[in-house]
C-alpha cells in the first residue's frame, strides 16, 4: 500500500514515465476512500464503512479509555506551557504513564489536551492488522488463520522508515503467504507541502524506486507471487484554515466540564453535558459560513452510522479547508489533508496489477471496472482470491 498516492498523479507525465516500466501498473483503476478517515478495516473485513462504523479514530468513552486513571494528573500538565522545554519534559511524563503497548498499538497521542485524553476511548485507532474480529465481524486474519496460512506486516509502527522496510525484505529468503507492506513516506510530505509541490512529486518518485526493488525481489524468491498495490487515499491542496476553537471561547463554554472537543482535521466533534450547552454550541456554529454540521440527510448521504460515540455534535468542512489549530497539527498550517466527507478527484485512491492477475480474478467473479470508482471492500474480494482461489 503506497500511502497517500493519489490516482490523478497518472495523469503526471513524470509519474506514468516511472510507472511506464513496473508491469503491476498496467492496469490502474480508481478507488474512493471511505467517509472519515479509516478505510483498511473495509478492506480487512468486506465491510461497507457504514456498516462497519469508523468514522473517526478516536471516540468518546470515559469508561473504556485506556487512560482513564490519566485525569487526575491532567489539570496539573495542563497548565504547563505549550512549547518550548516544558513542554518536552511534560510530554516525556506522559510517555512514561502510557506504557510501551500503547504507543505500539494506538501510535502516538499527537497533540490531544492533557485534559481530554482521559475521556477518549483509544480503541478505533488500534492496529487492524492480525485482528481476527472486527466489530464482531470475521476478518481475512481469521480465514487466514483458519486455512494455517501466515502472515505479516511490513511497516509502521513496526518499522520508522520506508527505506527499513525496503532493506528488510530483500534480506528475506521467503515471505508469509499473506504480506502486507506499507509505503508511508509520501503522506507527511504531502500534508506539509500539499500533492503538487516539487518536493511531493520527487518523493512520489522515491516511493515508486521503494515498490520496485520491493516487486522485484519477491518475484525473485517467490515467482508467481499475485501482487496488487494500492493507496489508501490522495491529497487535496489545502486553500483556507478555520479556527474553530474560538466558537467555545464565544460560547464561554468550559472544557471538559461543558464540552469535550475533539478537532480533527476536516471534522471538529462535541460531546455536551446537556441539551442546553449543545443548542448554544449550534447557534453559535451555524454563525459560520464554512462550517457545516452533519445532520440526519448528511449522514444518508455520507452513508455515515451517526452514532453519538462521535460526537453529539459532529461538524465538518468542504475539500479544501482545514480546522487549524486542531489535536494533530499545532506547528504549521498544512498544504495538503484528506479525510473529507466529500470526495473530489484529488483524494481518490488507486489500484492497479498485472494483465495476469486481472485475467485471474475476472476468471474467479471479481470484475474490476475502468469506468467507475471501485470501492474498498472489493480488496477484501481480491485478497480472498488470491489467498484461496474461487470464492464462496
Amino acid at each position: 500500500m503506497l500511502d497517500a498516492f493519489p490516482y490523478d498523479y497518472f495523469s503526471k507525465k513524470v509519474i506514468n514515465r516511472a510507472v511506464s516500466k513496473i508491469p503491476e501498473f498496467k492496469n490502474k483503476y480508481s478507488l474512493k476512500p471511505s467517509p472519515g478517515y479509516e478505510n483498511l478495516p473495509s478492506a480487512f473485513s468486506g465491510l461497507d464503512s457504514n456498516n462497519i462504523d469508523t468514522l473517526a479514530n478516536y471516540c468518546f468513552s470515559p469508561s473504556q479509555s485506556n487512560l482513564r486513571s490519566f485525569r487526575f494528573f491532567a489539570p496539573i500538565l495542563q497548565k504547563l506551557p505549550k512549547q518550548g522545554l516544558v513542554r518536552g519534559i511534560s510530554s516525556r511524563i506522559l510517555r512514561t504513564l502510557t506504557h510501551n503497548q500503547f504507543i505500539k498499538h494506538y501510535g502516538h497521542l499527537h497533540f490531544i489536551p492533557w485534559n481530554i485524553i482521559p475521556y477518549i476511548d483509544f480503541s478505533q485507532k488500534e492496529l487492524l492488522f492480525g485482528a481476527k474480529l472486527y466489530n464482531s465481524v470475521p476478518t481475512l486474519f481469521y480465514y487466514l488463520s483458519k486455512n494455517n496460512l501466515s502472515y505479516e506486516w511490513l511497516g509502521y509502527p513496526i518499522f520508522k522508515s520506508d527505506i527499513a522496510i525496503v532493506r528488510s525484505v530483500k534480506k528475506k529468503k521467503r515471505l508469509a503467504n499473506f504480506t502486507f507492506i506499507h509505503i508511508s513516506s509520501l503522506d507527511a510530505v504531502s500534508h506539509k507541502f500539499g500533492p503538487n509541490n516539487k518536493g511531493t512529486l520527487l518523493m512520489a518518485l522515491k516511493v515508486l524506486e521503494y515498490t520496485n526493488e520491493i516487486i522485484l525481489h519477491v518475484k525473485k524468491i517467490h515467482p508467481g507471487s499475485k501482487i496488487i498495490l494500492f493507496s489508501d487515499h490522495g491529497m487535496v491542496d489545502v486553500t483556507s484554515y478555520v479556527n474553530i476553537s474560538r466558537i467555545l471561547q464565544k460560547c464561554k463554554l468550559n472544557i471538559p466540564h461543558d464540552v469535550i472537543p475533539f478537532y480533527d482535521s476536516t471534522m471538529a466533534r462535541f460531546w455536551c453535558y446537556n441539551r442546553k450547552i449543545k443548542n448554544k454550541l449550534i447557534n453559535k456554529i451555524m454563525e459560520n459560513p464554512f462550517i457545516k454540521i452533519l445532520d440526519p440527510q448528511g449522514c444518508e448521504m455520507y452513508q455515515i452510522n451517526p452514532s453519538e460515540k462521535y460526537g453529539h455534535v459532529i461538524t465538518f468542512l468542504d475539500p479544501g479547508k482545514v480546522f487549524f489549530p486542531n489535536y494533530f497539527n499545532m506547528s504549521f498550517e498544512t498544504q495538503g489533508m484528506h479525510g473529507y466527507l466529500e470526495k473530489t478527484m484529488q483524494e481518490l485512491a488507486f489500484l492497479s496489477t498485472t494483465d495476469e492477475n486481472k485475467e485471474f480474478l475476472i476468471k474467479n467473479n471479481v470484475f474490476l471496472d475502468s469506468t467507475n470508482n471501485i470501492v474498498w471492500k472489493t480488496l477484501f474480494n481480491i485478497f480472498q482470491t488470491f489467498l484461496f482461489g474461487e470464492r464462496d
